[in-house]
């Protein structure tokens, strides 16, 4: 009888104390805009805006931000995630006081034979070019240099350059909001064939130390240097990464930052510099434990959000909560995060994978208009056409992808009978996607 009221009062209190730890859920009955700032805010992991005055930018931000479409998609977003976190963290307080032996023991076992499975023999470098848009358009101009620059337009913004970044300008940020920021900023076009021209260049160079390396976008690549390191044993992993660096910058005149390990390590000596943390188990503990989530590639702001109201800020404390956090996400979410926690990548570069489709995207200034619509789909199946013929491919279904005004993402898919690959083709049956007529006829 008494130890049961013990343990009736020990959980009465665990259950007080993660009360205080978690705000309230139910004192939180509406969404205020302050609440909708982290969507907008900036994000400080990211490379250039470690040192801005953050809270001074998103005062700014809000202000510029208040009212506008912009604004209100981001409400709506959070409005949805607020009854999501709410949810999950009652869950969470409810597993809390669950005693979980079993599943503790289970989950102890689980990272025991991931990190029996952990392979140390392998070198993997991933090579991020720095602000590679605006650092083209320096290059090809060199007025730009030492001067404010953002590539894109007043909607949206594609980079910034790290004189741009001072201020608070960021990739993915709406132009208006930009000269907000930075009166004086230069706002310049995307030149995607540009990009493209010298991204080609940049790969052949890689492919020098790895001709099975992986892009993982236009200005990023992940290679594996291990045989390069068997075949030059006077090399080390990180004088080949700087080699491969200055040898890019020697031929493009383009910097690049490294990270020899997860590529969590190429953004943390950023721009023009290189990280390499050793192959050594105890080393990429110690890295993780006070390591911020956000730091990590694939945790973005909301999935970042979500478990820092579960008072996780660190891969340290992410590790210590896996047991809770298996119960809570997805099961693709969990297996992400518990290699996240636990520093486990592929150690396997693939570049050779069957592709199911192939895309082309453009941002361009708000209309209605129709015939404007229809040129853009006339540009973009163009582009498409040019693509679809240099991978040899074929496709039946179509999908045109919109985004409103208001910022909301509409898309539609239409199959046909037959496989197509020509322009005229793919414009003719884009135009047969509806929800376009919908809106603007």
């Amino acid at each position: 009888m008494d130890n049961n009221n013990n343990n009736k009062n020990i959980n009465n209190n665990e259950s007080n104390n993660n009360k205080d730890n978690l705000c309230d859920i139910d004192d939180k009955n509406k969404i205020d805009d302050e609440n909708v700032l982290y969507r907008l805010s900036l994000n400080p992991n990211k490379g250039g805006l470690q040192n801005v005055d953050k809270e001074k930018i998103n005062k700014i931000i809000y202000e510029v931000s208040k009212g506008s479409a912009f604004f209100k998609n981001a409400k709506e977003k959070e409005k949805a995630h607020f009854e999501k976190i709410k949810e999950i963290k009652k869950k969470y307080l409810f597993l809390k006081n669950q005693p979980m032996e079993y599943e503790k023991q289970q989950m102890k076992n689980i990272m025991n034979k991931m990190e029996s499975d952990r392979d140390l023999s392998q070198y993997i470098v991933h090579v991020d070019m720095d602000a590679f848009y605006a650092s083209v358009e320096e290059l090809d101009n060199p007025e730009l240099k030492n001067k404010p620059m953002a590539v894109g337009s007043k909607s949206m913004l594609s980079t910034a350059n790290y004189e741009a970044r001072k201020y608070g300008v960021r990739s993915a940020m709406p132009g208006y909001i930009a000269l907000k920021l930075c009166k004086n900023l230069i706002i310049v076009p995307t030149r995607f064939e540009r990009y493209h021209e010298l991204s080609h260049q940049i790969r052949n160079i890689i492919a020098n130390y790895d001709p099975d390396y992986c892009p993982a976008s236009i200005d990023e690549v992940y290679l594996n240097i291990t045989n390069f390191l068997n075949d030059n044993p006077n090399y080390t992993p990180s004088k080949v990464t700087e080699e491969l660096r200055e040898e890019i910058y020697k031929q493009t005149r383009l910097t690049a930052s490294a990270g020899i390990a997860p590529n969590i390590c190429s953004d943390m000596n950023k721009p023009n510099g290189q990280t390499e943390l050793k192959n050594c188990t105890d080393e990429i503990l110690k890295f993780l434990k006070d390591l911020p989530i956000g730091k990590v590639s694939g945790i973005g702001k909301v999935a970042e959000k979500t478990l820092n109201e579960l008072g996780i800020k660190t891969c340290g404390e992410l590790k210590e909560n896996m047991v809770y956090i298996k119960e809570l996400f997805k099961p693709s979410s969990y297996q992400f995060l518990l290699s996240a926690s636990l520093g486990l990548g592929r150690t396997k570069i693939e570049n050779k994978w069957k592709r199911k489709s192939i895309s082309v995207e453009r941002t361009f200034s708000n209309t209605s208009e129709i015939q404007k619509l229809e040129d853009k789909l006339h540009e973009i199946s163009c582009k498409l056409a040019n693509d679809v013929k240099k991978e040899n491919l074929k496709g039946k279904s179509v999908t045109l992808k919109l985004k409103t005004s208001s910022f909301e993402i509409l898309t539609r898919c239409l199959t046909i009978s037959k496989y197509i690959y020509q322009q005229e083709d793919l414009y003719k049956v884009g135009k047969k996607v509806k929800f376009i007529y919908i809106i603007f006829f």
